[in-house]
């Protein structure tokens, strides 16, 4: 979790970003953000700027379980 104005932006806008980790069905939320800003076209690209942020950021990597019971890793570099 963080909170606060993202990097680089002064002035009235706040956020909050939650990434959920462990195990998610499909259709689960694992990203949620928040922008709050005086304007909605600033905080729309905010809130852009902080999901890039947290896809360049954060090493994500799955497991995917497929219905016939097979299963396949991505994201992973070894």
């Amino acid at each position: 979790r963080s909170a606060g104005s993202p990097p680089g932006v002064h002035g009235s806008t706040n956020s909050l970003r939650v990434h959920r980790i462990g195990d998610l069905d499909v259709g689960d939320l694992a990203l949620v953000v928040t922008v709050g800003s005086a304007h909605r076209d600033l905080a729309f690209t905010l809130c852009r700027a902080v999901v890039e942020a947290v896809k360049h950021e954060l090493p994500v990597w799955k497991q995917q379980f497929e219905a016939d019971g097979s299963h396949a890793w991505s994201g992973l570099s070894c």
